[in-house]
């Protein structure tokens, strides 16, 4: 028993000591409700300068001309040189 108290109050001036560092601030806040906050003046205003973008390379238009229903041979008209795949197997 003497062990739990021991635990127990010192998890209790943890709790205390927290809240009132907690509530230190808790007056200058409460002061404060209802008030415009205070803003600084505004200064000197310049656009900012402008710096030139980086320019990727563009891709050459002649990509060559794919060939239809062929996964690896060209001019190939059915996949993977099997006809029973060519037939759809729909039931």
């Amino acid at each position: 028993m003497n062990r739990a108290y021991h635990i127990c109050s010192q998890w209790l001036k943890i709790g205390l000591l927290s809240a009132s560092l907690g509530a230190c601030t808790m007056g200058d806040r409460l002061a404060n409700i209802g008030k415009a906050p205070d803003l600084a003046p505004i200064e000197n205003v310049q656009a900012p300068t402008r710096t030139r973008s980086l320019s990727l390379p563009m891709m050459s238009q002649d990509q060559g001309v794919g060939q239809a229903n062929s996964l690896w041979r060209t001019g190939a008209k059915a996949f993977f040189r099997d006809q029973r795949a060519a037939r759809s197997a729909i039931f």
